[in-house]
């Protein structure tokens, strides 16, 4: 987290020359704020997807789910 805080003081000190003024100072460093914060989230959404894709790739469904796999017949009692 302040990781990202400081990312996004250094992007708005860098930005500063590009500021047009068109807006609010505070409106202009929160697009900054709520773009960095997004790019976090697709980051790490990536991260555990792969992540995912490596113990699907292990073929050991107890370390997937952290339980043992039995197939057996499906309970349809509850759709008659």
């Amino acid at each position: 987290m302040d990781d990202i805080a400081q990312e996004v003081f250094i992007k708005a000190y860098q930005g500063l020359p590009q500021f047009r003024f068109d807006s609010s100072f505070y409106t202009w460093l929160y697009r900054i704020t709520i773009n960095r914060c997004r790019d976090e989230i697709r980051r790490k959404k990536v991260r555990r997807i792969f992540s995912l894709q490596a113990l699907l790739d292990a073929g050991d469904p107890e370390a997937l789910f952290g339980t043992t796999v039995h197939p057996a017949e499906p309970d349809v009692s509850h759709f008659i």
